[in-house]
C-alpha cells in the first residue's frame, strides 16, 4: 500500500467560492457538456454501495462531493470499528483523479462559502480542478480571496451577509 506522501502532497489546490445552488448548475452544466462526470457525497457509510450522481442539478446546500471523471469508477476503503464491525469511507484517499465540491448554501441570514479543492497530484485531478476553476473563473467576479457567481453577487449587492462559515462573525463577511 502506498504512503500518504507517495500520491498527496500537504499543499492543496483550493479555491473558495460563494454561489447559490443556480450558480453551481451554470458551472457544473458548462463542465459536463465537455466531460463525462459522476459525484457522490463524501462521508463514512454502512455498505460500501454509494450513490453516484450524473448531474449537479440534485446536489445538495453544506454537502461535500467527490468528483471523478468517467469512466473511473468511485472507490470505497473499509475502515475497521473500533466497537467492531466495518464502514466503508468515501473520500480522495483511494480515489486518484478526484476533486472535492463543498456546496455551502444559503442560511437563514447568510450565504455561506463553499470550495472546490482536491489534495491529488495526479495529472488527472489537476486538469478537473483546473476545469473547474476556468468555469468559476469565467462566469465568477473575484472579490478579495473569493470568487462569486451571478446570483451570489446579487445577494452581495442587496445587503445579504456572504459568510466563511456558518458561525462567522459579521466582521468576517466579505463585502466589496
Amino acid at each position: 500500500m502506498p504512503k500518504p506522501q507517495d500520491w498527496i502532497e500537504m499543499r492543496k489546490s483550493q479555491t473558495s467560492v460563494f454561489a447559490t445552488s443556480a450558480d453551481w448548475v451554470n458551472v457544473i452544466s458548462n463542465i459536463l457538456a465537455k466531460r463525462a462526470l459522476t459525484f457522490s457525497k463524501t462521508g463514512v457509510f454502512d455498505t460500501p454501495d454509494v450513490e453516484e450522481l450524473d448531474d449537479g442539478k440534485s446536489l445538495e446546500p453544506f454537502a461535500s462531493y467527490l468528483v471523478l471523471g468517467r469512466p473511473n469508477r468511485l472507490a470505497t476503503r473499509p475502515v475497521a470499528q473500533r466497537s467492531g464491525g466495518t464502514k466503508h469511507a468515501l473520500d480522495q484517499l483511494d480515489n486518484p483523479g478526484s476533486v472535492v465540491l463543498q456546496i455551502g448554501g444559503m442560511e437563514v441570514d447568510r450565504l455561506v462559502a463553499g470550495q472546490i479543492g482536491t489534495v491529488r497530484t495526479e495529472q488527472a485531478a489537476q486538469d478537473l480542478y483546473e476545469s473547474f476553476l476556468s468555469e468559476v473563473k469565467k462566469q465568477f467576479v473575484k472579490i478579495k480571496s473569493y470568487y462569486v457567481g451571478p446570483d451570489a453577487a446579487r445577494l452581495l449587492d442587496a445587503g445579504q451577509r456572504l459568510s466563511p462559515t456558518s458561525k462567522s462573525p459579521p466582521e468576517y463577511d466579505l463585502t466589496r
